[in-house]
């Protein structure tokens, strides 16, 4: 504790009484120190660390289909040093300096970025952009009048702006109280405390109340600890809620009880939910952390990194707010020299959310983006010198993390369980009956580490040196989008004859006793092969603990198309009625995706039982078309032959759009099941087998000879539709009337 109390006072930071108690209830009166992260006034305040100015090029296209621009860029009165490209895609090609020329393509909502660092500039340096006979100009001293300059070219939105650096930077340890203990040393890392002020009616009181006590006995159990380690991470999620500063207030409180000197890296609680980055470069909604971690240990930085020993620490935002990545791009490139200079050391990466994947749905939109996360590990693994990446965000169980432990592109992910919030249910029992959470112990020797987890009742785990390897091949969309999938131009193995080569899948997290997703082909007793689908709730019931609907159970594949020619696709299907709850929230979809480009123009679905609109909306990927549903037969235990029409079926509904103008070169299939994961088990199966592409049919879409009809409104069903849900005690819940057989 007196080391804690010298570092405070060292820093000067004048803690005042308030932040004394470990609990407290918060007054309006208490004066929370305030923290404004200002935009440049003048050109000088722009000017970067390295004496540059950066500067953000956006090209944005509201147009429906594909635009393709070339843009050329002309400075004058200054000087390009050098440029990077951000969030292109199939079709973009990069900035060429030499020639200030590129080749965009563009569809709607598309955004890509340009960045270019000036060596030589003054406020009359003029930005000249040129496309075909249309011209957008502007001086750098536009930016500080305006924060940002705005125009069009050939119905693109461009908009520049500055990039600011002062929130990223490395560090020198000693300046925040880590002391230099030599090459061996121990460090602590706390994921998701999660806690904050319980005196606000509006805040989830009941759950900061329980995760309050477990972050009290997470602190206790740091300070009992036999070594004295060199630092705490607190590794995002530090609050509840949306970073009110009441919570950071009362989470100061907890944190000055530890011994130890404590970081902040950036999570997604810690700042309004609609927080937004624009205009200019906007970072007022992390005001609130920006002062907590100022008064905490007197640093102001979302990105940063230092040394301690031989090894190299760099420390990660992930706020997930909307267009933040797009907004700061040059966080890769800082991210990239850091590492550059420091290839001979070994490092270790400090991010919020995961870079591996998880397996529950939850985890597959709720993380970055697969193009943040396919660039991130192109940067990380690029000198091999990246060893660890640990994370929090899941609140997963002790059991959990480490069957979802793995290496990808050769450095190890460690998903961690929260300091403060409950575990998530993964449908299982952890490896015993008590509390999951704790904190994470790294024992630094040389250049080795060892990492433990440590539960607050003293349990103790060591995750293995050697992690199981990622297969991206066999996941390919955790790194990939749907439209860059390798394609052929008709299904490989549609049949199923060589088990699921061919076919993508995605990554679900499988129980050691009674999967309740089983994804696999079997031999039927005609000795033909098929795929077997099926799903049900998970066990161990744990109420309120995200336990959201399962949708990820699925297998995928890309196929080209022939342009001017509409495709048909053919296949036979089987419900298994032994399996199939026709009661329950639940069913099986066959869902196809044509894409021009990155845009999705065609989102069809066929779906048995229920259709959960929500897998194509929230899960879908890609830009564009609404899914439409249309409803395959129920019938059990008998082979279905199904044709569609993709052509005519598109049309049904796209009264003024015609299939011929789209342009596809791909389609994408997914054949998938889907249950709602909550009261009785409600099963479903099916085998699907017969995957065929064919061209020119224009008989229209049928099943057994017969007309596929619309799928009914009656069985579409999207959460809170027919049991209404929210939150009890601040955790996911339904509230079912009339159904006690679906209660929890």
């Amino acid at each position: 504790m007196q080391n804690r109390r010298n570092f405070i006072k060292g820093l000067g930071l004048g803690v005042t009484p308030a932040f004394l108690p470990k609990v407290g209830v918060w007054s309006e009166k208490e004066k929370y120190p305030a923290y404004n992260y200002t935009q440049p006034r003048t050109l000088s305040e722009a000017v970067s660390r390295e004496d540059q100015i950066i500067l953000r090029i956006e090209f944005t296209s509201k147009h429906i289909f594909e635009k393709k621009i070339a843009p050329k860029i002309q400075i004058e009165n200054g000087n390009i040093f050098r440029s990077k490209n951000y969030f292109f895609e199939p079709g973009d090609v990069e900035y060429f300096e030499e020639t200030g020329e590129s080749n965009l393509a563009l569809s709607e909502n598309d955004t890509d970025i340009l960045v270019l660092w000036l060596d030589d500039f003054s406020e009359n340096t003029t930005i000249k952009i040129r496309e075909m006979s249309k011209a957008f100009s502007f001086q750098l001293g536009d930016i500080i009048t305006g924060l940002e300059v705005k125009g069009v070219l050939d119905n693109c939105a461009v908009k520049a702006n500055f990039l600011l650096d002062k929130e990223i930077g490395e560090i020198n340890p000693a300046d925040v109280g880590i002391l230099d203990k030599g090459k061996d040393f121990t460090f602590l890392i706390m994921a998701d405390p999660q806690g904050g002020d319980t005196s606000n009616p509006k805040d989830n009181r009941c759950r900061m109340k329980i995760h309050n006590a477990f972050i009290e006995e997470s602190i206790k159990l740091s300070n009992r600890l036999k070594v004295e380690p060199s630092f705490c991470l607190m590794l995002g999620d530090i609050v509840d809620h949306q970073g009110e500063a009441r919570d950071f207030a009362q989470m100061k409180k907890f944190f000055d009880e530890l011994e130890v000197p404590v970081l902040y890296e950036m999570g997604n609680h810690e700042s309004r939910y609609q927080t937004a980055f624009e205009p200019g470069y906007n970072l007022s909604g992390f005001n609130n952390y920006f002062a907590a971690q100022k008064e905490i240990n007197g640093m102001e930085k979302l990105l940063y990194s230092f040394n301690l020993g031989e090894w190299h620490f760099i420390i990660w935002p992930d706020p997930l707010r909307r267009k933040f990545w797009e907004n700061h791009p040059h966080y890769f490139d800082w991210l990239e020299n850091d590492l550059e200079k420091y290839k001979d050391r070994p490092t270790l990466f400090f991010q919020h959310v995961p870079m591996q994947p998880i397996g529950i749905n939850p985890l597959v939109n709720y993380t970055e983006s697969a193009y943040v996360k396919s660039l991130l590990f192109s940067i990380l693994a690029k000198h091999g010198n990246v060893k660890n990446i640990y994370s929090g965000h899941v609140h997963i169980p002790v059991k959990s993390s480490f069957k979802t432990a793995l290496e990808i592109e050769g450095i190890n992910c460690i998903n961690l369980p929260a300091a403060g919030y409950r575990p998530r249910s993964f449908g299982e029992q952890d490896y015993y009956g008590g509390p999951a959470q704790g904190l994470c112990v790294v024992d630094v020797k040389g250049a080795q580490v060892k990492t433990t987890y440590k539960t607050v009742t003293t349990e103790e785990f060591t995750y293995p040196e050697k992690l199981p390897a990622f297969d991206t091949e066999k996941f390919p969309l955790w790194l990939s989008n749907k439209w860059n999938l390798p394609a052929e131009k008709q299904f490989v193995n549609g049949k199923f004859i060589k088990d699921l080569e061919g076919w993508g899948r995605r990554y679900i997290y499988e129980e050691d006793v009674r999967p309740s997703n089983i994804c696999k082909t079997t031999i039927l007793d005609d000795g033909s092969t098929a795929l077997y689908l099926k799903t049900e709730k998970r066990g161990f019931a744990k109420p309120g603990q995200d336990r959201l609907p399962q949708g990820l159970n699925r297998a995928f594949q890309a196929v080209k198309l022939n342009s001017g020619k509409p495709p048909s696709l053919n296949f036979e299907y089987q419900l298994d009625g032994e399996n199939c709850d026709f009661s329950g929230f639940n069913g099986l979809y066959v869902w196809l995706e044509g894409f021009s480009g990155s845009l999705k123009h065609v989102n069809l679905f066929y779906c048995a039982n229920k259709a959960w609109v929500n897998i194509g909306n929230t899960y879908g990927g890609g830009k564009g078309s609404k899914p439409q549903f249309f409803a395959l037969n129920n019938s059990v235990d008998v082979w279905h032959k199904v044709q569609i029409d993709i052509k005519k079926d598109y049309e049904r509904s796209r009264n003024n759009q015609l299939f011929d103008t789209l342009n596809l070169d791909r389609l994408v299939l997914s054949a998938g099941i889907w249950n709602v994961n909550t009261g009785r088990t409600q099963p479903f199966a099916a085998y699907l087998r017969g995957f065929d592409l064919q061209y020119n049919t224009n008989s229209g879409s049928k099943i057994n000879d017969q007309e596929i009809a619309i799928f009914p409104e009656k069985d579409k069903w999207w959460r809170g539709k027919n049991m209404p849900s929210g939150n009890v005690a601040g955790e996911h819940h339904y509230f079912i009337e009339g159904r006690e057989d679906l209660k929890y």
